[in-house]
């Protein structure tokens, strides 16, 4: 979240917003090999499938 509201690092606490923002591209990258390594399917072709079916997470 802290990411997200400092645009990255870009705005406001611009120091931890940047550090947030390495940190959250670290734990998607980890996450991306380990469901790739288990078999899963990506996050992208889940949440396709998902809005394909109608669901509406608004």
């Amino acid at each position: 979240m802290a990411a997200r509201h400092t645009r990255n690092g870009t705005r406001g606490e611009s120091t931890f917003g940047h550090r947030a923002s390495i940190d959250l591209d670290r734990l998607l990258a980890r996450w991306r090999r380990e469901d790739k390594r288990e078999g899963r399917m990506s996050a992208v072709e889940y949440n396709d499938r998902r809005y394909r079916l109608g669901f509406d997470p608004l």
